[in-house]
């Protein structure tokens, strides 16, 4: 199995019993190295939506998106209460992103990465594997950096806890709670999708009847 399959497996799988409540919509993936896919995917799954949550939000007066850090501050200057955050003995400035600005970045970054991502790679690592025989058995104890070792379900889950507690920072509770919300978001998202497909089949149907 590859370790992007694999990775995708236990990510629809086992991070899925430690959803935070604070998320705001269904969490899924679609994989695919084909450039044109990625772009069609980033507009109707990220840009569209974007535009709808960005546009509501407006219209009831609420701020859709979230804080970003940005550059430091000046040191030893307390922030402003919601404006930034203090980490380190240093201050730095934060801002208030809509949606379609973090999913604008999230893009620029996926864009960047595309050479690495979409390719496939051969990792050589003889001079590893060499110096791992030439070790003793209590050395191999001590310094195990042999990756068959590593186990792949629990190092996803522990990513999923760190990001809660350190990113969203739900303070790890009220993960029932998020599971039950998650399921919701998964009906309403399969039940737009279905819509959206129709609309367009639709839309797709009544051009050729016109043409």
């Amino acid at each position: 199995m590859e370790f992007r399959n694999e990775l995708s497996f236990y990510l629809s799988n086992d991070v899925r019993n430690f959803a935070s409540p604070k998320a705001i919509w269904w969490g899924f993936a679609f994989e695919t190295s084909n450039y044109y896919s990625h772009l069609l995917y980033t507009v109707f799954l990220h840009y569209i939506p974007a535009y709808l949550v960005d546009g509501v939000s407006s219209l009831i007066g609420k701020k859709s998106g979230m804080k970003l850090i940005t550059k430091p501050a000046l040191p030893g200057a307390w922030p402003k209460a919601g404006t930034a955050c203090r980490q380190n003995g240093h201050a730095y400035n934060s801002i208030s992103t809509r949606l379609l600005t973090l999913y604008k970045k999230i893009y620029k970054m996926a864009i960047v990465m595309s050479y690495f991502t979409t390719n496939e790679w051969i990792f050589k690592d003889e001079n590893t594997v060499g110096l791992r025989k030439r070790m003793s058995e209590n050395d191999r104890l001590i310094y195990n950096f042999d990756i068959t070792d590593i186990n792949i379900s629990e190092l996803v889950v522990l990513w999923a806890l760190g990001l809660r507690k350190y990113v969203v920072k739900d303070g790890l509770k009220n993960t029932q709670v998020g599971i039950e919300r998650q399921q919701k978001f998964k009906i309403i998202t399969f039940a737009m999708l279905s819509i959206f497909c129709l609309c367009l089949l639709w839309g797709l149907l009544s051009f050729e009847i016109h043409h």
